[in-house]
């Protein structure tokens, strides 16, 4: 979805947009993308007792490797 986005919005020469990317979704496409992104954010968020915490889950969830702490105080 995100290359149909970046043809339909490409950058100019200084690295901007003509538009905002969530002006040119559809209810269709858009929409559902968008409901499951915050869900996940909220599945994190609820998981995690503190902001490193989710910071980790959400990363691991995006597919980022984490690197933890062995003396971490949560």
């Amino acid at each position: 979805m995100l290359k149909k986005l970046d043809v339909r919005n490409p950058k100019n020469n200084k690295g901007n947009r003509k538009h905002k990317h969530h002006t040119l979704t559809s209810e269709t496409i858009g929409l559902p993308a968008v409901r499951s992104q915050i869900w996940q954010v909220i599945g994190a968020l609820k998981i995690s007792p503190s902001k490193r915490n989710y910071e980790n889950n959400f990363a691991r969830m995006m597919g980022n490797t984490v690197q933890t702490s062995l003396f971490d105080e949560d």
